[in-house]
């Protein structure tokens, strides 16, 4: 029995036919079977080019095709072989994940996960910054807040500055 492709004698060009025929859930359903059928799946273009389509997430003109010279482009100056690794997702793939959560996530979510919380009373912020899993705001009250992005919760308050606090940069530290 090959264990890439267990008891399965579909040829991989037969199986990239069929799966054009299957919805999302399927599809991900399809890529646990081995991994030759999850190459197959994430590399195929035109499979992810369909479903882009199908879900109404296709631009058209010239949108997708720059998207993939531009990862293409960043991904030969990160080449990473290895033997055993699985080949990187075709670029429609990358873009479909990301355009579908953005929808699923962000656009068509009928109850976002909403977060508020008070961070510089009646002051301006002048600096909105997301780094290190922190959310560092500043404000025209001489201070800088860090915070939980996922309670909202004050988990440090800089103070001292002299003035309003125009700009912030992030790092481990804080």
């Amino acid at each position: 029995m090959d264990l890439d492709n267990p008891g399965l004698s579909l040829d991989l060009p037969s199986l990239s036919r069929i799966l054009r025929y299957l919805n999302l859930q399927e599809v991900g359903r399809a890529c646990m079977v081995c991994k030759a059928w999850r190459a197959t799946i994430e590399g195929d273009e035109i499979l992810w080019r369909d479903l882009l389509i199908r879900k109404g997430l296709w631009c058209g003109g010239e949108s997708e095709a720059n998207f993939c010279k531009m990862l293409m482009k960043h991904r030969r100056k990160a080449i990473v072989s290895g033997k055993g690794v699985l080949p990187l997702a075709h670029p429609y793939k990358v873009l479909f994940k990301s355009r579908y959560l953005t929808l699923t996530r962000w656009i068509s979510n009928p109850s976002p996960k909403h977060i508020e919380f008070p961070v510089h009373g009646h002051s301006v912020v002048t600096c909105l910054l997301f780094s290190q899993n922190r959310i560092i705001s500043a404000s025209d009250d001489q201070s800088i807040g860090v915070y939980s992005p996922t309670t909202g919760r004050l988990l440090q308050s800089l103070e001292g500055h002299e003035g309003g606090v125009w700009a912030t940069s992030g790092n481990h530290y804080i």
